[in-house]
Order: structure tokens, then sequence, then C-alpha cells
């Protein structure tokens, strides 16, 4: 029964999670379409405006101009009258995009409030449930029989485990990528589209408002490029398996001491044959391992030095990680969140038949150390 209120632990953590992201989401497509409401409001009156003043210029003959109207040629007349044609023409366009972005943001509001109300009405069953007497009850009697066999059956759990954690590890990364995918880069092409619509108008009507916007538009297109590159490094799609395993670890070294000069690195990378190059799968899990826990360090360590060693064999990768940081409580496994970065490093020393342990207090920091065969 302790395995079952668990795993309602464990659903419930997941549910909570989803709910945050959809509320996140609501939040932002209400601020969204708040600020093109706002920017609908200021076309129109602009549309107000310009149809006010193209009145004047739309009569063709004297008959209904008073004394004190301007006296001025039809040329002039009829080429300022086009010219505020023009610009309406623009704005009307740029309402009607207004107006479709406002209701495509309307209608996936209504999505996700639908969501929003779905997860929390799971998480009251979900809380009804915890504290069910019968769970209580169970959990009592599990109690009383604390001390159990490690039998063949809880090795199979075990495994099933570890496929239900990798998993679920794999469709949040996916969920992560599709999200900053579609909340990021077609988010910021979407807005850049707006003003490019826009800049269309402001060029003719208020050249110093299109530069401004221009600048607005080129600063999207970085954060856009920022966005990609980050959606690249996490999909590792520059990595080179070709080359031998040294001169990747190299690499790897020489880009964090770029990356973060406020932290000294030690390095002392061995290889038995310095042509060896070790499987595509097994180069990219020890890269992978390695961005993980160097991430780990620089973010929340407040390490000043870290010392790396690896020793490469024909049989065995060796690795050895050392940080002056603040260290790690050893319970870090469980108090951590299901998909955090240390759970995919657990996963991927198991589905590489590996091991991994990691120790650390505030006097002797983080040692991690993991191994696996090289072949």
């Amino acid at each position: 029964m302790q395995e079952e209120k668990k795993d309602i632990s464990i659903i419930k953590k997941a549910n909570d999670d989803m709910l945050a992201y959809f509320n996140q989401n609501y939040n932002t497509d209400l601020d969204s379409i708040r600020a093109l409401e706002t920017e609908l409001m200021e076309v129109n009156v602009r549309l107000d405006e310009l149809n006010k003043t193209r009145n004047i210029y739309s009569f063709t003959t004297n008959s209904r101009k008073n004394v004190f109207s301007p006296i001025i040629s039809d040329t002039v007349e009829n080429t300022r009258e086009a010219e505020i044609s023009a610009q309406i023409t623009d704005l009307e366009l740029a309402k009607t995009s207004l107006e479709n972005k406002i209701d495509v943001l309307r209608t996936e509001l209504k999505f996700l409030k639908k969501q929003l109300t779905v997860l929390k009405n799971a998480n009251a069953s979900i809380q009804a449930l915890s504290s069910s007497p019968a769970l209580a009850e169970a959990e009592e009697q599990d109690s009383s029989d604390a001390f159990q066999f490690v039998n063949e059956e809880n090795k199979t759990v075990d495994t099933v485990s570890h496929g239900t954690n990798i998993l679920m590890l794999e469709a949040f990364d996916k969920t992560y990528l599709a999200t900053m995918l579609d909340k990021k880069v077609k988010k910021d092409l979407q807005i850049a589209r707006h003003k490019l619509e826009l800049l269309s108008y402001l060029i003719s009507s208020d050249p110093e408002r299109a530069k401004l916007t221009v600048n607005d538009i080129l600063s999207h297109f970085d954060k856009t490029d920022e966005t990609l590159n980050l959606l690249f490094k996490k999909l590792y799609y520059d990595f080179d398996s070709s080359k031998p395993i040294w001169i990747i670890l190299d690499n790897f070294v020489m880009a964090n001491r770029d990356n973060h000069p406020e932290c000294v690195l030690e390095a002392d990378i061995q290889c038995l044959d310095y042509e060896q190059n070790i499987s595509y799968i097994k180069s990219l899990s020890l890269i992978m391992l390695l961005d993980i826990f160097f991430d780990n360090i620089f973010k929340h360590s407040n390490a000043n030095c870290i010392v790396l060693k690896v020793l490469i064999s024909e049989t065995m990768v060796e690795v050895y990680i050392n940080d002056d940081g603040v260290g790690i409580p050893g319970d870090y496994y469980t108090k951590s969140i299901w998909y955090s970065s240390l759970h995919k490093a657990h996963e991927i020393i198991y589905l590489l038949d590996g091991t991994l342990a990691i120790t650390g207090d505030y006097t002797t920091g983080t040692t991690i150390r993991f191994s696996f065969s090289a072949n």
C-alpha cells in the first residue's frame, strides 16, 4: 500500500505541474489578448480620424464649401485624398489581422480554461483519495509487517519503474521542446509578422515610429535566434561522434571554460588509445551526463573550482567530478521533482548498465563518480 500511496503522490505532483503549466499559458494568452485589444483600439481611433479627414477632401465641387474653406487645387485635393485612402486601406488590413489574432487567442483561451477545470477537478479527486480511510487503514497494515524479502517480483517491478521513468522523461523532453517552439519561436514570429504588417502603414504615415518598429522586429528575431540555438543545443544537433572521444571531451572542457570563466576547471582526460572512438550512443550519453552534472554545479553549488577526471580504457569509461561548492543533500533523489536533470542522469546510467554515486557536504563539496562499459 506504500507503493499505492507513492503512486498517488506522483500522480498528484504530475497533475500540479500540468495545472501550473496550463495556468501560465492561460495568463500569457490573456495578457496577449489585452495587448492586442489595446492596439486594436488605437487602430480604430486612427481610422476614425482618417475617415473624418478624408471627408474634407472628398468634395467634387466648391458648392458645399463655405467662405472659410481653404483654397486648394483639384490636383492637391485628389493627391491628398489618395494618400489618406491608402493609409485607411493599410490600417483596415492591420485591423483585420488584429481581430483574427484575437479570435484565435480567445479560442485557445477557452480550450485552456476547459483543461484547467478538468485538472482542478482531478486535484480534488486525488486529494479525496489520498485522505480516504481505506488507504490509511491499509497503510497501518503495511507498517505492522514492514520486513519483506526481496524476490524476483520486486526486481521486475523495479525494471518496470525504470521503464516508466524513462518514458515519462522522454515525454517531458518532447513536451518542453514543443512548448518552446510554440510559445517562443512561433509566438515571436507571429509578433514580428504583425509588426511588419503595421510597418507598411507606418512607413508612409510615421517614419520615426517605423524606425522604432524595425528595431523592435530585429530584436524579436534576435530572441528567436537565441531560442533556436538553445533548442539545437538541447537536441545535440551539432554533436559529431566521428571524432576521437578525447577530442570531444577536450572541446567540452574548453567550451565550459569559455562559458564560465568565474569557475576554475581542472581537467585530466586519459585515454589508453588516443585514436579510440566509442559508439555514437555512448559518446552522446557521456556528454549528456557531463552536461547535466556541470549544469547543476554552475547553477546550484556556488563552486569556485571543479576537478574533472576521465579515464577511458578499451573496456570502461570512468568519470570523477568534484566541486568545492555547498554540497548536495543525501535525499536529493527523493526531494527533487521527477523530471529533474539528476533523475535523467540516473536513468541514462541505468540504460547504460553502469554505476553512479553522488555524495557531498558543506566541507567537501559534491563528488560524482560514474562508469559504464566502453564496448
